[in-house]
């Protein structure tokens, strides 16, 4: 086993300095930054429809997305945020002309993605025109990810008030005192849920669920489950790992960026921060590439 990850590592980091992955992560940052606003109005806009608040769920994404970006770096966030909020709440509805155009000018970020898959597995079928369909599908995958995922802290309240606020529960607690003390294991099982919710250990589980399922997606299914997991499982801890450990990278560039970009230089220091998870991005990219070559983490009885 250990020899194996050590291969598996050694092989994903020739791959990523051989198809020059830094380079494919620098193209990415910048379609990233092309696109940001209109992908966030799309997501926004179409969960916000499903929700029903569009405020609200304007609220939630961004919160969602600062859990994954280092502390050193939240005004990117709150100046995006700000950029988002004038189109989104402009008198003018929601039409289908204005989904397809959010929809086009998001699909040129996952163009990118595509060419950098190509340059990393030389697998042609990643220029074809159907690799739009697939970037549509992955746009729709995480809107309805997002949805779900918004509506499980809500889910998770009202369990939490089904056991702890009934009929049923008012009158065993009155005839049964001894019996209270079930009814106060549940709301504290409900408020630790509540507090799991907030944590990194869940947003990096759902995190590692969600590119576990893209990893194969971009594969054309050919990885395992295992293989996808252990792909997203390397690159979710990078992200976690990275953002806590970032503010060391920043303390030796804040001088010079303080010096050359006076009080926007958090805008670079979060654009530093994309182009890093990118970075990890493709390297996950490259150890997916090296699970299906060298058919790694498989059955043994399948080898």
């Amino acid at each position: 086993m250990i020899k194996e990850i050590y291969n598996l590592f050694k092989s994903s980091f020739l791959l990523f300095q051989d198809k020059r992955g830094t380079t494919l992560a620098s193209s990415s940052t910048f379609y990233i930054l092309l696109t940001v606003v209109p992908f966030f109005l799309l997501l926004i806009r179409v969960v916000g429809f499903f929700i029903g608040d569009i405020n609200s769920t304007q609220l939630q994404i961004f919160n969602l997305v600062e859990s994954f970006f280092p502390d050193v770096a939240p005004e990117i966030l709150s100046q995006v945020q700000e950029i988002v909020k004038g189109p989104l709440f402009a008198r003018g509805e929601f039409t289908v002309i204005n989904f397809g155009i959010l929809l086009i000018s998001s699909l040129s970020f996952f163009n990118s993605i595509w060419n950098g898959l190509y340059l990393i597995t030389e697998d042609r079928s990643y220029l074809k025109l159907i690799k739009h369909l697939k970037g549509m599908f992955v746009i729709g995958v995480t809107i309805f990810s997002l949805t779900l995922f918004f509506f499980l802290p809500t889910i998770f309240y009202y369990s939490g008030q089904l056991f702890t606020n009934n009929v049923i529960v008012d009158f065993i607690t009155k005839n049964i005192p001894s019996l209270l003390q079930v009814s106060e294991y549940f709301s504290s099982y409900s408020y630790g849920v509540s507090y799991f919710i907030k944590s990194n250990l869940f947003h990096g589980i759902i995190f590692t669920t969600f590119f576990a399922f893209l990893y194969r997606w971009f594969f054309s299914w050919k990885l395992s489950l295992k293989q996808s997991i252990i792909a997203s499982l390397i690159f979710s801890t990078l992200i976690i790992v990275g953002k806590n450990l970032f503010w060391i990278y920043f303390i030796y560039i804040r001088d010079n960026l303080i010096k050359n970009y006076g009080d926007y230089y958090t805008l670079i220091v979060g654009v530093i921060w994309i182009y890093f998870s990118m970075t990890f991005f493709y390297f996950g990219a490259c150890i997916c590439t090296t699970l299906l070559k060298k058919k790694l983490f498989l059955k043994r009885n399948a080898t």
